[in-house]
């Protein structure tokens, strides 16, 4: 009595960690709450993610050339010791400070339309990464049910291995009292004790593998450990009864709705754009430019009067060898003001100029030849996507259509073990047979519920998989 009670009680406990009937100690998630935390912290979601931003960059900048560049510019220059004066044209020792400033405007006018099919193909490319997004978005979904449905199937059979203990504990209990009694023979009640043993140690391994399951969960969802996670089990866990449809209308659902052809079809779009920019290489390049400009320099003087400094001798009479003089004059100045140097010396320039490809070292050519290439690689990658979508369409279908046969199957095939098992439970309790063609009736009878549980979960997972294919979302509801 001793051993049958510490057998409930360890049944118990897992029961009752397995479930988290207590919800202030259990936290429970369902299928559509993992399925949004993965979506939310998964990390190979979170690198996409930033290649849709790096994709949005890449378009504005392309967007961004097409608009004028404007740049001012200021400098400041002291010049030391002897240097022409640029507005006496000597030379001169002094300090000259000098400022330059200006502002300049250029534009493409025209450049073979590169700018816009770069735009254009920029933002299929930016499409093309929201696509990949949800592609990945998806594989993780699948990812995340699979891993679901597998901790229930190790829950289910833990519950077989459960009933199995509980099953063959009772028969050792009426073999000792027949035995007592002198209705069978020992070796009976020796070969049910081991079973017993047995069923301790699948009920303990069953154990280990929901939590195995449960990690491995986890993991996938970027959680840490925690003994307190657990998931809900579905009231519904039937087969779905609703009707699939042809393989034909599977496969036109997908092609329509999947990512994953949205984006390679988006993708040959985004190399026919970027085909066309390198052609525009061969194309002449017109090009504006304006500047307005303006200077000042500490050398430049503003003559404010004249004063008599004296006479200065300039040569000799020829006759009387008298001496000429001539009345010698110094300009008062001062520096000109800087605004008004600033207006006096204000300048406009503008400009166009032409530059028409003549021969590149076939850069032009060799580009031209690349974007061809990329075309064609993006045109081959679009096919391939479409005959691996319509093989992974395919084998879901058949795999789904087989996984309901293998159902079906086992359905009946419990219920015929069923039958065998409850005809030898009579006989065993009856002392018409031994205990070793006892137990394996009853093994046939737990394989039967491990293989039916098995084909129904693989049903499950297999008809949401063609689902899926279909445009829905994954859910067991």
């Amino acid at each position: 009595m001793r051993k049958m009670a510490r057998i409930f009680l360890a049944i118990v406990a897992f029961v009752i960690s397995a479930q988290g009937v207590n919800a202030q100690t259990y936290d429970i998630w369902d299928l559509e709450r993992c399925i949004k935390y993965a979506l939310d912290n998964n990390l190979q979601i979170k690198g996409n993610q930033l290649a849709v931003e790096q994709g949005q960059n890449d378009l504005l900048q392309a967007q961004g050339n097409m608009f004028p560049t404007l740049n001012g510019s200021a400098s400041n220059q002291q010049n030391f010791g002897r240097s022409i004066n640029p507005f006496t044209n000597t030379f001169e020792n002094q300090k000259v400070s000098s400022n330059i400033f200006s502002l300049n405007l250029g534009f493409n006018v025209f450049s073979g339309f590169q700018t816009q099919n770069n735009i254009k193909a920029q933002r299929l490319n930016l499409i093309a990464s929201e696509l990949d997004l949800k592609a990945i978005q998806n594989n993780i979904s699948l990812q995340v049910a699979n891993a679901y449905l597998q901790v229930l199937f190790t829950y289910e059979i833990f519950e077989i291995n459960k009933s199995q203990l509980l099953s063959t504990h009772s028969s050792r209990e009426r073999t000792e009292k027949l035995v007592t009694a002198g209705s069978l023979s020992l070796d009976n009640l020796y070969t049910l004790k081991a079973q017993e043993a047995t069923d301790e140690l699948n009920l303990i391994n069953s154990e280990n593998s929901y939590k195995l399951g449960l990690l491995a969960l986890e993991q996938l969802l970027q959680l840490k450990h925690a003994d307190n996670f657990r998931i809900a089990r579905p009231s519904d866990m039937s087969i779905p009864a609703e009707i699939i449809p042809s393989l034909e209308n599977i496969y036109s659902d997908a092609l329509s709705k999947q990512p994953q052809i949205k984006r390679d079809e988006v993708l040959y779009k985004a190399s026919l754009a970027s085909l066309k920019s390198a052609k525009g290489g061969m194309y002449p390049r017109l090009f504006m430019n304006s500047n307005i400009s303006s200077l000042y320099s500490s050398s430049r003087k503003d003559v404010t009067g004249v004063e008599f400094s004296g006479l200065q001798p300039v040569g000799f009479v020829g006759t009387t060898l008298d001496t000429v003089f001539t009345p010698s004059y110094k300009y008062l100045t001062q520096t000109t003001p800087f605004s008004r140097q600033l207006d006096q010396n204000f300048g406009q320039t503008l400009g166009f100029s032409l530059s028409i490809p003549i021969f590149n070292n076939f850069s032009v050519r060799n580009t031209i030849v690349r974007s061809k290439i990329n075309t064609q690689r993006s045109l081959f990658t679009l096919e391939q996507s479409k005959n691996q979508l319509y093989q992974d369409v395919t084998s879901s279908f058949l795999n789904y259509k087989a996984s309901k046969v293998r159902y079906e199957a086992n359905q009946k095939n419990k219920l015929a073990q069923q039958e065998s098992f409850k005809y030898a439970q009579v006989r065993f309790d009856q002392g018409l047979m031994n205990a070793t063609d006892f137990i394996i009736a009853q093994n046939r009878l737990l394989q039967a519920d491990a293989n039916l549980a098995q084909a129904k979960y693989e049903s499950i997972f297999r008809y949401r998989i063609v689902v899926f294919y279909q445009g829905n979302t994954i859910t067991l509801k």
